[in-house]
C-alpha cells in the first residue's frame, strides 16, 4: 500500500531493486508488488522479509533464474500475470487465459493437487485488495 494513500502499488524494479527497496521502506510503503523481479536472491530475500509480493509470469517459469525466485518466494506473497504481449507464448503474444501456465507450475513447485495454486494466488490477491479497501474505508 502506497503510504498514506489506499492503492496497490506494482512496481517494474529491474536493475535498481536494492533502491527500490530503500525508497519504499523510506516512505513506509507497504505491500507493494514487484513485477517479473529479476534481482540478486539477497535483496529478494529482504523485500520477502519486508512483506512485498511477487508477480510470476509464464517467462519466468520456463528460466532457471526465473523457478530460483520462484521458489524462494512465500506462497502467501506470490501473484500470477501474463505480462503480454512482451512474454510470448508458443510464438505468440501472452492473454489472460496463459496465468494458467503459472497455476500449473505452481502446483508442481508446490506438490499440491488441481486447484490448489489457484486457490492461493485468489487469496493472496484478495488479501492485497482487502489491506486497500480496509486503509481506504478507515479514512
Amino acid at each position: 500500500m502506497a503510504g498514506a494513500s489506499a492503492k496497490v502499488v506494482s512496481l517494474h524494479s529491474r536493475g535498481a531493486e536494492e533502491d527500490v527497496l530503500g525508497l519504499l521502506q523510506e516512505f513506509g510503503v507497504t505491500g507493494a508488488i514487484f513485477h517479473w523481479y529479476s534481482g540478486s536472491l539477497k535483496t529478494l530475500d529482504e523485500i520477502v522479509a519486508a512483506g512485498h509480493s511477487l508477480s510470476i509470469n509464464p517467462a519466468m517459469t520456463r528460466s532457471p533464474k526465473g523457478r530460483d525466485i520462484i521458489a524462494r518466494v512465500p506462497r502467501t506473497q506470490i501473484l500470477s500475470e501474463t505480462d503480454g504481449p512482451f512474454v510470448q507464448v508458443n510464438g505468440m503474444p501472452a492473454m489472460p487465459w496463459h496465468v494458467e501456465l503459472v497455476e500449473r507450475y505452481l502446483e508442481r513447485e508446490w506438490q499440491v493437487d488441481t486447484g490448489s495454486a489457484r486457490a492461493q494466488l485468489w487469496e493472496n490477491f484478495t488479501n492485497v485488495v482487502g489491506r486497500v479497501t480496509t486503509h481506504a474505508s478507515s479514512m
